[in-house]
Order: C-alpha cells, then structure tokens, then sequence
C-alpha cells in the first residue's frame, strides 16, 4: 500500500517503550520544568506542531502512563516478529498504519525543540517524490552516523525495505536508517542539544 499522499503531514510517534534500566523508572514519567518527558514530546508534535500522534510503548509501561493525554493512540510493540528495540517498535507501528510518514521522536530528548524539527518537515514538504524513489527520509548526522530517533521515515521506503529484507532481526535502527537511503541534514548547536538523550540518574541530574 502507497501513502495516500507521500508529501503529506506525518504521523508523529513518540517512543516510549524502553526498558529505561540505566534510569532506573520510566523515562516517560520523568520532569522537567513541570512537566513529564512524555507531556512535553505530546505538546511538541501535537500542540506545538499541529501533527496527529501515536504512542509507541509497552502494555507494562502503558499502565504506568495511561493517563496522560489518554485520548492519544498507544501503539504496542509487536514481539512476535522477534525483533527487539526501537528497530521492532518502528516497524510495529508501520504495520499498524503502513500508509503514513512516520516523525519519530524518543521520550528520552526533552531538549528538543520545534526549531530542529522543522526542516526534517520542509525536506519532506518540498520532496516531492511518488512511490519509493529517493531518500528513505530525513534526519541529522551527529558525527558521522544518523540520529534515528528524531526522524522522518517515508511509508513507502519502509514497506519497499520490511518486503525486500530477510532477516531483520539483524537490523539496528542505525542500520535501518542506512539501508534506507535517509537524507542527513547537518545540525548546529541548538540542534545537537536537542539531540541528547537522557539514560541515566547522572544525567537527569545534569538537565
């Protein structure tokens, strides 16, 4: 199946089903500046970007976040396919909607601001390709290797990929990103901040 417009807004999706063991508790749960991760990547796609959103998660992390924004979809990673990680949760929610443009952000970057999602956004918008030519999507390239968590992924490169690939479980979400082709925009500061991750108590103490 072919977006039904493949330069049309994306999807956003907020990944949030990681096992979060070197935080030690849900990253979608943690604050900053009053508000949880998991709140403030929602108002950024949703509020701030206008863009309809799903939840990727886990039904064990689900319970614990339900209540927020709970009119949003929760997407659940499908583990039969045995593919684990983002790479599994990506591809879980591109056979749940296999027509959309998917804006992935991680709940682990509060940092991340409007600014530096735009012109994945714009290169989308100004594509305009049909079907599965060109990039796969769009992301930034921190140091040398593509950022796959504050991305765009083209509905089309992804189905042509899932049909084409026998054995995804060897897959990265890095190596997914390089298979696909993505166009790497080069980030400035602002964007790199926004880039960070936050996996441990070290650096939530840092934030």
């Amino acid at each position: 199946m072919q977006p039904r417009d493949p330069n049309s807004a994306p999807t956003g999706v907020i990944f949030c089903g990681g096992a979060s063991q070197r935080m030690g508790q849900s990253k979608a749960l943690l604050q900053h500046r009053g508000q949880s991760f998991l709140e403030r990547q929602i108002g950024l796609i949703v509020d701030e970007l206008g863009l309809a959103a799903v939840i990727s998660t886990r039904s064990e992390v689900d319970a614990e976040t339900a209540h927020l924004r709970s009119e949003l979809a929760r997407v659940y990673d499908d583990d039969s396919a045995g593919i684990p990680g983002p790479l599994g949760a990506l591809l879980s929610i591109h056979r749940h909607m296999p027509d959309r443009n998917l804006l992935v952000v991680a709940v682990d970057m509060p940092l991340l601001e409007r600014a530096s999602v735009e012109p994945l956004l714009k290169r989308l918008r100004g594509d305009g390709l049909e079907g599965d030519g060109g990039p796969g999507g769009y992301c930034y390239e921190l140091d040398g290797r593509i950022a796959p968590l504050c991305a765009i992924y083209r509905a089309a490169a992804l189905a042509k990929f899932m049909a084409g690939a026998d054995r995804l479980q060897k897959y990265s979400l890095q190596q997914l990103g390089d298979a696909l082709g993505m166009e790497r925009l080069v980030p400035g500061d602002s964007d790199r901040n926004g880039l960070r991750s936050f996996n441990t108590p070290e650096d939530l103490a840092a934030l």
